[in-house]
């Protein structure tokens, strides 16, 4: 006779430990990506001129997380910096190459397509992260209330057949 006994937690416990370990290596990645880009901040910091179009990377916080943005930074006449917020997707067309930039222009453009594509697979992973997130909490809170009744019923009608056949039936446990 085919074995019809279900998995137990402990057997479970694999795919557990898998989902455990994806996420863990998700977070992991976005926490590379992070450190890179800081690094590739100071990078920048040192090869730009103190003038008035500076490229730099900062971890702005918003909505109560840090999250990397590129910004232009700009001196203003009482001698304040001040950044302005651009996008990631542009950042390569915003490098400056007037004179006081143009010895570094050429691999200040090679980082901002690094910061680009680091921003971009950064917020994928975010975003992967929330939708499986977001998929487990509404497939359990769609199908919860379906599992309790359906389970109800059955363990129901279980005790029915056992109270009808009472001696003249044995549930094999093999």
């Amino acid at each position: 006779m085919v074995d019809t006994t279900p998995p137990t937690i402990a057997e479970l416990a694999d795919l557990k430990e898998k989902a455990i370990k994806a996420v863990s290596a998700a977070i992991s990645f976005i926490s590379d990506i992070d450190s890179t880009l800081a690094m590739i901040d100071g990078l920048m910091y040192v090869m730009q001129p103190f003038k008035s179009g500076r490229i730099g990377i900062k971890f702005i916080k918003n909505n109560g997380k840090l999250r990397p943005q590129a910004r232009v930074f700009r001196q203003l006449r009482s001698r304040r910096w001040v950044s302005d917020y651009v996008n990631h997707k542009g950042l390569v067309r915003r490098v400056r190459k007037s004179r006081e930039f143009e010895a570094n222009h050429q691999l200040l453009r090679t980082l901002c397509e690094h910061v680009t594509n680091l921003i971009q697979m950064r917020m994928d992973m975010v975003d992967r992260l929330k939708v499986a997130d977001m998929s487990f909490t509404n497939t359990l809170k769609a199908r919860g209330a379906y599992m309790k009744q359906t389970s109800s019923l059955i363990g129901a009608m279980h005790e029915r057949i056992a109270e009808r056949f009472e001696g003249e039936m044995e549930m094999d446990d093999e």
